[in-house]
C-alpha cells in the first residue's frame, strides 16, 4: 500500500496545494508563511526531538491558516544533514 493513501484527506490536500505553489519575486507577497527556524543567530533551539516534535502541530496550523510551511535549520548544521 502506498503510504500516502494512509494519510488523512486534509493532509493530502494540503501537500498537493503546497506542491502546486511556485514562489517568485513577483508573487511572494501573495502568500502567508509559517516558518520553523533554528539558525546560527538563535540563542536556543532545543535538541532534534524538540524541533521535530513541533512538526505535527505546525502542519495542522499551516493547513488551518492556509500558510506555506517552511523549515529552516542551520544550527548546528543544515536540516538535510539530519535527514
Amino acid at each position: 500500500m502506498n503510504p500516502r493513501e494512509q494519510l488523512p484527506r486534509w493532509m493530502k490536500e494540503y501537500w498537493d496545494w503546497h506542491a502546486s505553489i511556485t514562489i517568485t519575486a513577483e508573487n511572494k507577497h501573495n502568500y502567508k508563511y509559517l516558518v520553523i527556524r533554528c539558525a546560527t543567530v538563535d540563542d536556543k533551539c532545543g535538541g532534534t526531538a524538540d524541533r521535530l516534535g513541533i512538526l505535527p502541530a505546525a502542519l495542522v496550523l499551516a493547513q488551518r491558516t492556509h500558510r506555506l510551511l517552511y523549515i529552516y535549520w542551520s544550527r548546528p548544521c543544515d536540516l538535510q544533514e539530519f535527514l
